[in-house]
């Protein structure tokens, strides 16, 4: 049995990694919080003999668990995407009509990515001209440099429009795309990821780079800039092999089985047997997401968690928490390109 004072230094620990870690070093956020979330249960738990199992990390029943698991998903999926789509075009967006947030827009470019090497701040350092995605997926080129550049871009990427930031303009020229003046502190933003390509036409010998400072290309070439699926791949499982794997193990895991154990009033929940290490988990479950970015909604979380916690005792194990919390995270992401504003 865990003491109460280790599932609390625990979670105090978690939450000290995941707030410093978002601000500190943003890219390496999510390894150190799920480092952190798989090795200090077991850490705090050394002296028992084989708490993995305890905790449920087994595949006993693991087909009845799938099962389950997806039939949650399938029923609740549908649903929270009708009242997704329903919150955003009478909440968000009133009267944004066909193709706005009220209504999914299945379009590829929403789908695609940017190689990850273009997603990041430039450096204090940077220089030239810098090829940057930002967060949101949208492409922005951003002059560094001591002199004023001029870039033209062609393809889709130019077709369906860009903006500047001044002091960058637009310069006409037709049939050859789109052509732009980029002075020092300039910038011109892609609205949303498309294939195109961007060549520099002055100052002689300019490349276009990365934020990380790596050339995409020689001089004066025309340098393509495709976006693509495959990151859905990697995201499928980071979120099943990471996010999901060590948030379960150590919230429904580690802490939920700790506090069971502590807790022994129970009660009968569709078919579950429950106490009060259910909902007080899903509480500091939720309450950990604040961590990360401390607004308000992120407490709705504790509704997944409760669910989550349900799973964990029904089926006896982990891995239907672990696969519906992968898939909603991939369902949330979806939602959310099928819908944003472009």
């Amino acid at each position: 049995m865990v003491a109460p004072w280790k599932i609390a230094l625990a979670y105090g620990l978690a939450l000290l990694v995941a707030f410093a870690s978002e601000r500190l070093v943003p890219a390496w956020s999510g390894v150190l919080i799920s480092a952190v979330f798989l090795y200090l249960p077991f850490w705090m738990a050394r002296d028992q003999a084989d708490p993995a199992t305890t905790w449920g990390l087994h595949l006993a029943g693991w087909r009845r668990s799938l099962g389950v698991a997806a039939a949650w998903c399938g029923g609740l999926f549908p649903l929270f995407a009708l009242a997704f789509g329903g919150y955003q075009a009478l909440v968000l967006r009133p009267g944004s009509g066909a193709g706005g947030w009220g209504v999914p827009v299945f379009e590829r470019a929403r789908l695609e990515r940017w190689d990850d090497d273009l997603y990041g701040e430039p450096g204090p350092d940077a220089t030239g001209l810098v090829v940057r995605a930002r967060p949101d997926d949208r492409l922005e080129i951003r002059n560094h440099g001591a002199a004023t550049a001029r870039i033209r871009i062609e393809g889709p990427m130019a077709e369906r429009g860009v903006a500047t930031r001044p002091p960058a303009r637009l310069v006409p020229r037709p049939g050859h795309g789109v052509v732009v003046d980029l002075p020092p502190g300039g910038a011109v933003q892609r609205r949303w990821p498309a294939a195109g390509h961007v060549s520099v036409l002055e100052p002689e010998g300019e490349v276009l780079r990365a934020p990380t400072g790596r050339a995409l290309g020689p001089s004066h070439a025309s340098v393509a800039l495709n976006p693509g699926l495959g990151w859905w791949l990697t995201f499928v499982l980071w979120q099943l092999a990471m996010i999901a794997l060590s948030e379960e193990l150590f919230f429904r895991g580690f802490v939920q089985t700790s506090l069971n154990a502590r807790w022994t009033t129970r009660w009968r929940v569709l078919g579950a047997e429950v106490g009060w290490a259910w909902p007080m988990t899903a509480l500091l479950f939720a309450a950990g997401h604040l961590a990360t970015a401390p607004h308000p909604a992120r407490l709705l979380v504790f509704f997944p968690g409760l669910l989550m916690g349900w799973l964990r005792e029904r089926t006896g194990g982990l891995l239907a928490p672990i696969v519906f919390h992968g898939l909603a995270n991939l369902a949330m992401e979806l939602l959310v390109r099928l819908h944003a504003a472009r």
